[in-house]
């Protein structure tokens, strides 16, 4: 960071850098917003992805705001034709994954699995220090956010 920050740089303090010098993307997205107007993955997989076809320009058009309709081409103006045909193509040919498990399943997998291996019948009977290593299990093994490991193991 020495080449582009000055050495008397001021950030907020619940920003959190990597050992590369990286800020971390939890420290300036607002995740609870994101979460709560998503809900889940394959929600925010689908707002940020959704098909490009004639029905979703004819939305568009339809719409009484006097703008153009967004297309690919006008999101991605570097773009080559070729490259905007291939991404098009590609959709066209994709599907929607699941990108981690939502709260239900989490719950499920935490209540179903992880819950009886530890000897339980329920998360609180879990000793505050066991509770974060598997909020740290969740995070690295399932690959499921921060806010959301918290909110299944409270």
């Amino acid at each position: 960071m020495a080449g582009f920050l000055p050495r008397q740089s001021e950030w907020p303090d619940e920003w959190k850098m990597s050992a590369d010098g990286i800020f971390l993307r939890p420290c300036f997205e607002e995740l609870k917003q994101t979460e709560m107007q998503f809900v889940t993955p394959s929600g925010f997989q689908f707002c940020m992805f959704r098909r490009s076809d004639d029905n979703w320009l004819q939305e568009q058009n339809q719409d009484a705001n006097g703008l153009p309709p967004v297309q690919l081409s006008t999101i991605e103006p570097f773009s080559t034709e070729k490259t905007i045909h291939q991404y098009l193509s590609n959709e066209k040919s994709g599907t929607f994954r699941k990108t981690g498990p939502d709260d239900f399943e989490l719950c499920r997998i935490i209540d179903h699995e992880i819950i009886p291996a530890c000897r339980c019948s329920s998360v609180y009977e879990l000793s505050d220090d066991r509770k974060m290593v598997i909020r740290r299990m969740l995070i690295q093994e399932l690959h499921v956010p921060e806010k959301q490991a918290e909110r299944c193991i409270p």
